[in-house]
């Protein structure tokens, strides 16, 4: 009787054929004669549909979560060949990398730049080229209220451990150059050829392009830290900020011979100055060692705080300097700026003392080591 159940159950007409319709719920109504002619798996179109569906649907899938995670370490092995290729003797890695050209977007995660001096990290972020908007113009300097570009960063992290270049420089005026033979020498600290005055017309003039299309950038940072130290230090630097809004446009200048100024203002919030110990200097103990290496006189958390405030606004502003005609300069008359200006909000706490004052003395010693001979002139 079972067979004979399960003979009669196959032979049977499908469900659509019997009732004709299927009823879904919002008054959804499918009927068999709508999709008789497609749904035929004995031909082999209905396959060559269904197989076509799930490769589509296999397709999306890899667009939203995989090409991002395969584009970021070919992105970055590109441009670590750019890198090499101009002179810089570093490392892009990219954990993902995603653009959008419609909305003019670039993603990235997992953005890490190393070199022998210094490493940028970055959790993730994206850049906004808002092509759409009109930017006026006008002859730089032009200050547009308008930005095409906007950055944002989460996560930033950037550490300074040494600077070779004043170290070889050091070397090679006392005839120790040898020291650094197994290094090569990054074209940023190398010695810049002097420009004549129509190279130096032509990259203003790229400059001034690049200004004309982006109006003011804005540059905002979630969270961001600022480490100046390595193994052969007993403390070191530490920055720490968060919620970091900032806006940088070109102002004309307001008389002499410079070309414009280079404003930049922000806020930002939980500003911490602290000097942190470093553990690695304690295990290694290095023998050599000349300076102050006893423990602070106090610490809260992390570190000796050497200033922390709940709100800081600072402003900067730098001269973008013009060509100088052949005639005397005055030294009070027509001065370039280079300035900033730092105010703390509330909950502001400073702390410095001896001891704090011998950990600056031994940062700068190192990360500017003096050369003990005449500076040329510049």
């Amino acid at each position: 009787m079972n067979g004979s159940t399960v003979l009669v159950w196959m032979d049977s007409a499908p469900f659509w054929q019997t009732n004709g319709s299927l009823t879904f719920p919002g008054d959804i109504n499918l009927r068999w004669e709508d999709y008789k002619e497609i749904v035929q798996p004995d031909k082999a179109s209905f396959w060559l549909m269904l197989g076509s569906l799930v490769l589509f649907i296999v397709w999306i899938v890899f667009l939203t979560f995989y090409l991002s995670r395969i584009l970021g370490p070919i992105v970055g092995f590109f441009l670590t060949r750019v890198a090499r290729l101009k002179g810089y003797n570093g490392y892009v890695s990219l954990g993902s990398f995603s653009i959008s050209l419609m909305a003019g977007k670039m993603m990235f995660r997992d953005l890490q730049w190393s070199t022998c001096d210094y490493s940028f990290r970055c959790n993730d972020g994206w850049i906004i080229f808002s092509y759409w908007k009109f930017v006026s113009a006008k002859p730089i300097p032009n200050p547009s209220d308008t930005s095409r570009l906007h950055l944002s960063l989460n996560g930033l992290q950037i550490h300074v451990y040494n600077r070779l270049s004043n170290y070889r420089s050091v070397a090679k005026w006392f005839g120790l150059e040898r020291l650094f033979g197994s290094l090569k020498e990054d074209s940023s600290s190398s010695a810049t050829r002097k420009l004549t005055r129509k190279e130096e017309e032509e990259w203003d003039s790229y400059y001034d392009s690049l200004w004309s299309l982006f109006g003011y950038i804005k540059l905002d940072i979630a969270s961001g830290t600022v480490i100046a130290g390595n193994a052969m230090l007993p403390s070191a630097f530490v920055l720490i900020f968060e919620n970091c809004v900032s806006k940088i446009v070109l102002k004309e200048f307001p008389g002499g011979i410079d070309r414009a100024l280079v404003s930049v203002v922000g806020d930002a919030e939980n500003v911490r100055i602290s000097l942190v110990k470093c553990a690695e200097f304690e295990t290694k103990g290095p023998a050599y060692f000349i300076g102050r290496r006893d423990p602070p006189p106090r610490t809260m958390g992390d570190g000796f705080a050497v200033l922390q405030t709940a709100h800081l606004k600072f402003y900067y502003n730098q001269s973008i300097l013009g060509i100088v005609k052949e005639e005397v300069q005055s030294l009070s008359v027509d001065q370039p700026v280079w300035e900033s200006v730092w105010r703390l909000g509330k909950n502001t706490v400073v702390s410095y003392g001896p001891w704090a004052d011998a950990q600056r003395v031994l940062l700068y010693n190192y990360f500017f080591p003096p050369e003990q001979r005449t500076v040329d002139v510049t």
